[in-house]
């Protein structure tokens, strides 16, 4: 199960057993059905596969009852995602909500839905949903003055921001009011101390990192969380070794790497031991960093633990190139290429080309042949250099041509595992990663008329088509679509694929007027076009699009200004409604100048910072519906 898996489960464990009121062996008396829910339940992260099939069994069961039917239906949304059926995951996630707002239940019962639903959508990829769900989970939990849900949720959301979307302020102000509350209540979490490290770690803020580590592994003893504590102890020595203060750090990881196979972690083992290749490797012991990082590997392998997986491969792939073996770092790298490709086809991608469709045949027996014929080549040398010595002279220009034909291969092999990294494997565009990294480059923008602007364009109804035409349409129409929003774009534009069937368009020192008219472009690029299928039909589509600035605020200092990152979330947010609008829609949100103390939070409540002179609101579709109509139960209190 990868971290993030993890960490959820860790963190609202007992709200997902509260789900399942029933134990899992039925005792006298006991309906069976309620039996069977807690059986799903108990299996549902050990043996996933398994605990759906007890619900898909048990539903007909359940036909006059509607509350167990939501029981069965949760326990089975998490079970298929856990097992990476994220397209299962979804659509079960759908007959779970179908079912609440036909069937409303008490508000405990209703706390313990959204969080399941949270977590099946969290696991399945389905980020905004997700998030969606924690807040009414969280909204739920306030009423319900359950300090534990609220910190369960929190730190479920902070995980979120930082695992996800790399937004690590964000993250430790989740993690901050998750901390607040515990502290008020008087339990603390060491779950929340840990992960408050990792996002430290991740954020490159080491000088914080001791002091939380020490507060997880405290709380963790209290409570004898030995899974805490041993990871806890792992990451001290290797921050202490990335800064020179350990002493033998490799061997003392290799000890807790034992330890912790022996406490059944192999996940956490898999971890230290990627830190145990990463250590090797600045030791320039790439040999030690390939072995470790190979032993990662396989005890990520032999659970099932996706994303410890692909760290240890992206470490095994980087002890290949400390020792000059380019064919097996090439090979790995498309490996990890095809890992992902895998994975978004999971979370309900449908359509997206393998790796292989990437990288032509043709070149690829090319690359083949050329390395065959530098090995042919250096066995002639040798055996030249063998039985005509008196030629060293003629033999040392031949050595030296061969190895400017090995460096030429070389760089080319470099160049490849470069556009792997960077270029999405359908379409051709920029991936999230390189999007973010450009983004991050642009430089600090300062005009209040003018300001750097991110747009996010979401195909509507993508599934639907994708459903009744094939995946192979629905390719088609992916690559069409970004065909098209690259003929919109301008030299020193970003357009990348965002993931799945949502698209970025980045633009630099814009002003209002040209961002709208952006918009306006790239909404009837698609809708007065239809899109020509493979069997030589057409397919009328349009688009989504919801876009926002940053500096948002520039006349604010700091953080206050919004970032990237910032602009992100709120067009996100214009995006969504967009959709709950109609859809064929472009929203977005333009923070207005002069503004010199922080502003209402746009992304929770955008109408009341227009009114308040705060931002202006852009559509082509009011009045803006900032919710979806079909509200459940409940008052939404906003996270973000």
């Amino acid at each position: 199960m990868p971290w993030i898996v993890r960490n959820i489960l860790w963190g609202i464990a007992p709200l997902l057993l509260s789900v399942g009121l029933s134990a899992p062996a039925q005792v006298a008396g006991e309906d069976p059905l309620e039996a069977q829910i807690g059986r799903c339940f108990q299996l549902r992260r050990s043996q996933p596969s398994e605990a759906a099939q007890i619900a898909q069994r048990a539903l007909p069961q359940a036909q006059r009852d509607p509350a167990q039917r939501i029981k069965l239906l949760s326990c089975m949304g998490q079970a298929q995602a856990l097992a990476g059926d994220g397209t299962a995951a979804i659509a079960t996630v759908d007959r779970t909500v179908a079912e609440l707002k036909a069937h409303p239940q008490p508000p405990p019962f209703m706390l313990r839905a959204y969080s399941n639903l949270a977590v099946a959508l969290h696991v399945a990829g389905q980020l905004h949903r997700a998030l969606d769900y924690y807040k009414l989970a969280y909204d739920a939990a306030l009423a319900a003055d359950s300090a534990a849900a609220q910190v369960s949720t929190l730190i479920n959301v902070a995980i979120i921001y930082s695992e996800e979307l790399a937004a690590y302020d964000q993250a430790e102000d989740y993690f901050a009011r998750a901390q607040v509350i515990a502290d008020r209540s008087g339990k603390p979490s060491p779950l929340l101390a840990y992960n408050r490290a990792m996002n430290a770690i991740r954020a490159g803020r080491d000088q914080a990192v001791p002091s939380l580590l020490d507060q997880a592994e405290r709380i963790a003893r209290a409570s004898d969380t030995q899974i805490i504590i041993a990871r806890s102890q792992a990451e001290w020595i290797a921050l202490q070794a990335r800064r020179g203060l350990a002493e033998n750090p490799r061997p003392r990881l290799l000890e807790i790497a034992r330890q912790q196979q022996q406490a059944q972690d192999p996940s956490g083992a898999s971890t230290t031991l990627v830190r145990v290749s990463a250590l090797a490797l600045a030791d320039r012991d790439p040999a030690a960093a390939l072995h470790q990082a190979s032993a990662a590997l396989a005890l990520a392998r032999s659970g099932g633990f996706r994303t410890e997986q692909r760290d240890a491969m992206q470490a095994l792939l980087a002890a290949q190139r400390a020792l000059g073996q380019y064919r097996q770092a090439l090979a790995t790298s498309e490996s990890l290429n095809r890992r992902q490709v895998q994975e978004l086809r999971s979370h309900n991608l449908a359509g997206l080309a393998t790796l292989q469709e990437r990288l032509s045949d043709t070149e690829r027996v090319r690359e083949l042949a050329a390395v065959r014929a530098d090995q042919r080549v250096q066995a002639l040398q040798l055996d030249s250099a063998r039985t005509l010595r008196n030629l060293a002279i003629l033999g040392f220009c031949a050595l030296a041509l061969l190895s400017a034909g090995f460096y030429i291969y070389q760089r080319r092999v470099r160049a490849r595992l470069e556009l792997l990294s960077s270029t999405d494997a359908m379409t051709g565009m920029l991936n999230r990663r390189a999007a973010n990294a450009r983004m991050a480059a642009l430089p600090t923008q300062s005009d209040g008329a003018q300001r750097h602007v991110a747009f996010l364009v979401d195909i509507d109804h993508f599934k639907d088509v994708n459903d009744r035409h094939g995946h192979q349409t629905g390719d088609a129409l992916l690559v069409e679509i970004a065909q098209r929003l690259r003929t919109q774009g301008e030299p020193d534009g970003i357009v990348a694929r965002w993931g799945g069937e949502e698209f970025l368009v980045a633009r630099a020192n814009v002003d209002l007027a040209r961002v709208v008219q952006l918009a306006e472009d790239m909404r009837a690029s698609i809708a007065d076009h239809p899109v020509a299928l493979p069997d030589g039909g057409t397919q009328p589509m349009t688009v989504s699009i919801g876009f926002a600035c940053w500096p948002f605020h520039p006349d604010l200092q700091g953080q206050q200004r919004g970032d990237f990152h910032h602009a992100l979330s709120l067009a996100d947010r214009a995006l969504y409604a967009s959709k709950h609008g109609g859809r064929d829609a472009w929203t977005g949100l333009w923070g207005n100048a002069g503004i010199h103390t922080a502003a209402v939070s746009a992304l929770d409540h955008p109408d009341q910072a227009e009114a308040a002179g705060q931002l202006r609101v852009l559509t082509n579709r009011a009045p803006v519906q900032w919710r979806a109509r079909a509200v459940p139960q409940g008052r939404l209190r906003s996270l973000a």
